[in-house]
């Protein structure tokens, strides 16, 4: 298997949730030693500023479907990732409280 293969490999990895950031890097050291600094193909990818949505999420899978799959991009993509995880982590948090602030004032007027 080629560098190519491998980070095609990685990119497979972040969209189904089964490496970290911190294992992405280590494999991307690991490729970068076995085949050189030039093992992932170069793309030059414009970012987009937070705050990030799934759409641009969407997007960023569809440009790595195309090839897209240089270090920065696999860097980026993770980034975006973990970033859609913990915002629904915080907005699924805040929901919860709302519906018992909600709930408490409901039975605070019946009592």
């Amino acid at each position: 298997m080629g560098a190519v293969e491998e980070s095609i490999q990685l990119e497979n990895k972040i969209l189904s949730n089964k490496i970290s950031k911190k294992q992405l890097v280590k494999e991307i050291e690991s490729i970068e030693k076995k085949y050189g600094e030039d093992a992932f193909l170069p793309y030059n990818l414009v970012k987009k500023e937070k705050p990030w949505g799934k759409d641009y999420y969407n997007e960023l899978v569809l440009l790595g479907n195309a090839g897209a799959c240089s270090k920065e991009f696999l860097l980026h993509i993770i980034e975006v990732r973990d970033y859609l995880k913990t915002r629904t982590k915080i907005i699924a948090g805040i929901s919860a409280l709302v519906v018992l602030v909600v709930v408490g004032a409901i039975i605070a007027c019946l009592i």
